[in-house]
C-alpha cells in the first residue's frame, strides 16, 4: 500500500471525527440509518463518522480523477502516481481545514 493512501485514510479518519458537517449528517440519520438496528447514540455517531469520512474520501478522489483524465485525454501522457496521490492528499487536506477549527475548539 503506497504511503499516500495511509495519509489519505488518516485525514479521512480525522475528518470523520471532527468535521463540522457531522451535525448535518446526524440530522438526517432517519434517512440513512438501518431500521433493523437499535437506535442508540453511540451507534449513530459511529456510522455517522464512517459515512462522513467515506464521503470525504470520495469527494477528494474526484480531484485525483480529474488530474488523471486531463493527463490522458488533454496532455496525451501517462499520469504519474506520485502527482495523483499528491493531488488527492491536497484535496483531502483542503477539506480538513474546517475539522481543524472544530479540533482547536475542543482540544
Amino acid at each position: 500500500m503506497p504511503h499516500g493512501v495511509i495519509i489519505i485514510l488518516g485525514l479521512a479518519v480525522f475528518n470523520g471525527i471532527f468535521s463540522p458537517y457531522l451535525s448535518l449528517v446526524w440530522v438526517f440519520y432517519p434517512v440513512w440509518y438501518p431500521g433493523f438496528l437499535p437506535v442508540n447514540e453511540s451507534g449513530i455517531f459511529f456510522l455517522n463518522s464512517l459515512f462522513t469520512s467515506t464521503l470525504f474520501i470520495m469527494i477528494s478522489g474526484l480531484f485525483a480523477a480529474l488530474y488523471q483524465q486531463i493527463s490522458w485525454h488533454v496532455l496525451k501522457q501517462q499520469p504519474k502516481d506520485s502527482i495523483m496521490y499528491g493531488v488527492w492528499i491536497g484535496g483531502m487536506a483542503l477539506m480538513t481545514v474546517p475539522a481543524l477549527g472544530v479540533y482547536s475548539k475542543i482540544g
